[in-house]
């Protein structure tokens, strides 16, 4: 998979999710005019009454000539593919996309940074209120030693404050644990496990550290293939 691609994801996040929530919320509808097989993903050319428009989806099954809605994404200005060995001059990363011209295509609903997210509601918790995990750091010691830190294994304990599914197979995971101050309270961790929204979890993942996503999100550090216990 593009390397590039992986790192657009480990979120959201989201923006882990962590980054700004995009706005845009209209429902767009395109007919399909070339299809991209390349890795695990599908980048598909959309006709949008006249206007050409690139997307980057998981695997659906779509053909030339479906008509197809989306809404929201992540886009990327000057991406380039490695796969194909090709730039795109715009193209938009999507995970919220349906097939109108086949309705036994199942939804791909998985929740976007370009969406409100339930996490909203979490409530982050106070200094002192999570237990340190055994031989584990705060998020605050996280962010002062990531450079030390990085590509190494870290155990981190911290409430579940919002869950991004499904992107590009991770479930993109915010977390808090009362230490540090905004923005550097808070830290993604992208695992295949999955928590519920206000849960306490102990997560064990690989330090990363300076992850771009696009020409417009850098984020500091996250935490990478996570293992969750509740």
């Amino acid at each position: 998979m593009n390397l590039k691609i992986i790192c657009m994801i480990i979120v959201s996040a989201v923006l882990f999710a962590v980054g700004g929530v995009y706005a845009d919320q209209t429902p767009h509808v395109g007919t399909v005019t070339e299809t991209i097989n390349a890795a695990n993903y599908i980048y598909l050319k959309l006709d949008e009454d006249g206007k050409e428009v690139w997307l980057a989806v998981q695997p659906m099954e779509v053909s030339v000539g479906d008509k197809v809605e989306y809404i929201g994404g992540v886009p990327m200005r000057n991406f380039r593919s490695a796969t194909l060995m090709r730039t795109f001059e715009d193209i938009r990363l999507i995970t919220r996309i349906k097939n109108l011209s086949n309705a036994a295509v199942e939804e791909k609903e998985a929740e976007d940074e370009s969406l409100p997210q339930k996490a909203t509601t979490v409530e982050a918790p106070t200094a002192g209120e999570i237990k340190r995990a055994e031989n584990g750091k705060t998020v605050d010691e996280i962010y002062a030693a990531r450079l030390e830190l990085k590509e190494k294994e870290v155990v981190l304990r911290g409430k579940v404050l919002k869950i991004n599914e499904g992107i590009l197979g991770k479930n993109w995971i915010t977390l808090s644990d009362g230490t540090g101050t905004a923005p550097d309270n808070k830290i993604i961790a992208t695992t295949s496990s999955m928590a519920k929204l206000g849960d306490i979890v102990t997560v064990r993942g690989v330090v990363k550290n300076d992850v771009i996503i696009g020409s417009n999100y850098n984020y500091k550090v996250m935490i990478g293939n996570a293992e969750i216990k509740q």
